[in-house]
C-alpha cells in the first residue's frame, strides 16, 4: 500500500491552514447539500452574475455558493451540451495550455508526494473522476507508465474518446449511486466538484471507490481569501447559470468537504500565492460525527474580501477604458 510521509505533510497542513472560525461537520455537511437559511447575498457580485442569480456566502461555514436553484442533471446536461461542445474562445476547454499547465501541476504533485516512494512493488491503481476530455490521465500517463488509470466520465461522447485514447473509461454520472465497483490506491476530482450542486454527494459516493488508507486528490482555483488573482468580471460569467459553477473553495472548505466524506487533510499546496488549490486526504476508517468541529472561514471576512474585489474591478475597468490597447 501506498504510503505518504505523513509527518511532513502534515505539519504542512497545519502551518497551511488560516484559521478565521470553526464550524461543525453538521455545518459543512448542510453547506454542501443545500442553500442554508442563514446564507448572506453578496451584493457586491450582483453585476457579475446572470441577472436573477446571485452569489452566497454561509454565515456559519464561510462557504460560498450560488442558488443552487438546478438539479445535477441539468448542471452535468450544461456542461455536456454546452460549454465542452462550444467553439468560443471565452469558454472552458482543458487542452487550453493554462488548462494543461494547472493539470500538469497536479500530475506532479501527484507523481512526487504519492507514487514516487521506495519499495513499491504492486502496480498502483489510479482513477481520475468526472475526467472531461482526458488531459489529467493523459499527463499522469506520461509522468508514471507504470500506472493502472481508469476514468469515469457522464458525457457518451467524451467517454468514446476517452476510450480511442486507450483509457478504461466508465460512463456514469457521480452522484447518482451507479458507479461501477471497482476500487483504486488514488483518486482525483480536479476542477469538478467545483462545478457540482452537491459536491458531498459526489465525494460521498467516490469514497467508495477508494481503497482503506487510500488517497483523494482535489484541486481547483485559489480564489477565497487570498490576494486577488483576476478581475471579478472574469471570475464570473454572466452568460452562463451561476449554478454552472456553484461552489468557490477555501483552503478551509476544501478540507472540510474532504473530512465530511471520511478523508483526513494529508498535503495543502502553497494555495495563497499560487493559482492553484490542492489538497490530498487520506481515507479514514470511519465518517466523523456531526458535532465534530473543524476550522472554517470567517463569513464576514469573506464577504469583505468580495466587496473589496468589486472595488478593485472597477478600478481596472477604469484603467483598462482609459490606456491605449496594444494592436499588433
Amino acid at each position: 500500500m501506498l504510503s505518504v510521509r505523513n509527518n511532513v505533510l502534515e505539519i504542512a497542513v497545519s502551518e497551511s491552514l488560516r484559521v478565521g472560525a470553526r464550524a461543525s461537520i453538521g455545518s459543512f455537511r448542510e453547506s454542501f447539500q443545500n442553500l442554508p437559511i442563514d446564507a448572506k447575498k453578496i451584493d457586491a457580485l450582483n453585476d457579475y452574475v446572470r441577472q436573477g442569480d446571485s452569489i452566497y456566502v454561509h454565515k456559519t461555514t464561510g462557504v460560498v455558493s450560488s442558488d443552487l436553484k438546478h438539479t445535477p442533471e441539468d448542471i452535468i446536461d450544461y456542461w455536456s451540451s454546452k460549454i465542452f461542445t462550444s467553439t468560443s474562445t471565452e469558454d472552458y476547454s482543458a487542452y487550453f495550455p493554462f488548462a494543461r499547465a494547472r493539470l500538469y501541476y497536479v500530475a506532479r504533485v501527484i507523481v512526487d508526494n504519492i507514487l514516487k516512494k521506495e519499495n513499491i512493488s504492486d502496480p498502483v491503481s489510479y482513477c481520475d473522476f468526472a475526467t472531461g476530455q482526458g488531459v489529467l490521465p493523459d499527463l499522469i500517463r506520461r509522468e508514471w507508465p507504470g500506472l493502472q488509470i481508469r476514468c469515469t466520465e457522464g458525457s457518451e461522447v467524451l467517454v468514446e474518446k476517452l476510450r480511442n485514447s486507450g483509457f478504461e473509461a466508465s460512463h456514469c454520472m457521480l452522484g447518482d449511486g451507479k458507479l461501477p465497483p471497482f476500487s483504486v490506491d488514488i483518486g482525483t476530482l480536479t476542477w469538478t466538484l467545483c462545478n457540482c450542486i452537491r459536491p458531498l454527494d459526489v465525494l460521498m459516493e467516490v469514497r467508495k471507490n477508494i481503497k482503506d488508507g487510500g488517497y483523494m486528490v482535489l484541486a481547483d482555483s485559489s480564489r477565497i481569501l487570498v490576494p486577488f488573482r483576476k478581475s471579478l468580471r472574469d471570475l464570473f460569467n454572466p452568460k452562463n447559470p451561476a449554478d454552472v459553477h456553484p461552489y468557490l473553495f477555501s483552503a478551509n472548505s476544501m478540507c472540510a468537504l474532504l473530512r465530511c466524506a471520511g478523508f483526513k487533510p494529508v498535503y495543502i499546496n502553497r494555495y495563497f500565492d499560487s493559482d492553484v488549490l490542492l489538497v490530498i486526504g487520506q481515507k479514514e476508517n470511519a465518517l466523523p460525527s456531526d458535532d465534530l468541529v473543524i476550522p472554517a472561514d470567517n463569513s464576514g471576512h469573506v464577504f469583505d474580501f468580495f466587496t473589496k474585489a468589486h472595488e478593485l474591478t472597477a478600478s481596472f475597468d477604469s484603467w483598462n477604458a482609459s490606456s491605449p490597447s496594444y494592436s499588433g
